[in-house]
């Protein structure tokens, strides 16, 4: 009979282990002292917090009822170790004994201090059983996670470094490292903010692995069936597809500046039922007007200054020039300023006129600029050589 017994109690500890072990629940079933105690330690894992004073631990031994200990086999809690190299408190407040679910049970309770800015990791506390016959004594662990709740672990590494097209469809590798020394996160959802707002028009991203994408276009909003996890210390690179946003009136004229970014709204748990709140992180993100845009902007600069010049030629040199004349005065302006704008768009030449201002030369209207002032001024540098070749009308000279 009371083999049978001790085999029943064996089993029954080992079915309820794999049932803790395969769900993430906060009871752990410590490894076995003899065949007649099961002992179990149980916290709430989600309190289990940096910053929280009153984290209760109850470590629960139990014997079937109607089981007889032999007294050589008789053991309690003798002593109690907080973790090593922490400044996390473990202490003893009371035991209690009842009959419950067919076990006596021991229940020791023990409040746990856990100051802020402990490291998130798994800390150790330590439980000495002694055998009430021989005074002998085993050691057994209890695991702490401990981790955070407020500061996240899981953070943006990396940025992009080259600029996007605005308008086009470009792969943002948003890249994620997890900072946890212990724990595999478990990413739930992001949501894309992008600044300014019209920056993006929609995201898109494609099955990563047996991970299925869920997208909310109107939140712009990526939840992940079932979660992303990332190994401790490891990094997750997340392809994002984007669509990016057309220019505005304001791109064409103060571009894109430094002030581009996606934030991140990350939801994740780190594995013992914490739930990290979502703390805003942002990465650059740089936009540049196509090449179309500028060099659109840089033939309407040209024309419009190739206009002011040739008009302000024709008021002050009325009737002198011939359409011939017209044509080759007209083409030569154009042809100058398209060549000063392009000299100083590759080659990033300071615009003397604006030496003290900052111009941006991906900002079409700085591109505009410069091909007005290139039809404007450039021809000034062959006004000479204009002189000589221009073909001019003869006025005829009057018979005396």
């Amino acid at each position: 009979m009371r083999s049978h017994l001790k085999i029943t109690i064996f089993l029954v500890g080992i079915v309820q282990f794999w049932a803790f072990s395969a769900e993430t629940v906060s009871a752990q079933v410590l490894e076995v002292v003899n065949e007649h105690y099961l002992i179990e330690a149980e916290y709430d894992r989600e309190q289990a917090f940096a910053g929280n004073k009153n984290l209760k631990l109850k470590v629960t031994m139990k014997t079937a009822v109607g089981a007889v200990v032999p007294p050589d086999k008789l053991i309690k809690l003798a002593k109690h170790d907080s973790p090593e190299d922490s400044n996390i408190e473990v202490k003893w407040e009371n035991a209690e004994r009842f009959v419950r679910d067919n076990y006596n049970q021991e229940v020791n309770t023990f409040l746990i201090k856990i100051p802020e800015g402990t490291e998130p990791k798994t800390y150790k506390v330590r439980l000495k059983f002694q055998n009430e016959a021989d005074q002998t004594a085993v050691n057994r662990d209890v695991d702490l996670f401990v981790g955070e709740r407020t500061k996240s672990k899981l953070r943006i590494v990396g940025a992009e470094t080259e600029p996007f097209i605005a308008g086009s469809t470009s792969v943002y590798n948003l890249e994620l490292h997890n900072g946890y020394l212990d724990y595999t996160v478990n990413v739930h959802k992001i949501r894309i903010i992008p600044v300014p707002a019209g920056l993006i028009r929609s995201v898109d991203l494609a099955p990563l692995d047996d991970v299925k994408p869920e997208i909310d276009s109107r939140t712009q909003t990526i939840s992940f069936k079932p979660f992303l996890s990332i190994k401790p210390g490891r990094k997750e690179t997340i392809p994002l597809e984007l669509r990016l946003g057309s220019m505005s009136i304001t791109n064409w004229i103060a571009g894109f500046g430094d002030g581009s970014k996606l934030k991140f709204d990350i939801e994740y748990d780190d594995g013992n039922e914490r739930t990290i709140t979502p703390s805003t992180q942002e990465s650059a993100l740089k936009i540049r007007p196509s090449d179309g845009s500028l060099l659109g902007a840089m033939f309407f600069g040209v024309l419009i200054g190739t206009g002011l010049k040739f008009y302000l030629e024709y008021l002050r040199q009325k009737g002198v020039i011939n359409r011939k004349g017209v044509a080759v005065f007209v083409g030569i302006t154009i042809l100058v300023g398209i060549v000063i704008t392009i000299i100083a768009w590759a080659g990033q030449i300071q615009i003397i006129a604006f030496k003290d201002i900052n111009l941006s030369y991906d900002r079409p209207v700085v591109i505009f600029i410069i091909g007005l002032i290139g039809a404007l001024g450039g021809v000034h540098y062959l006004n000479n050589w204009a002189k000589k070749y221009l073909p001019h009308d003869t006025a005829p000279q009057k018979e005396g």
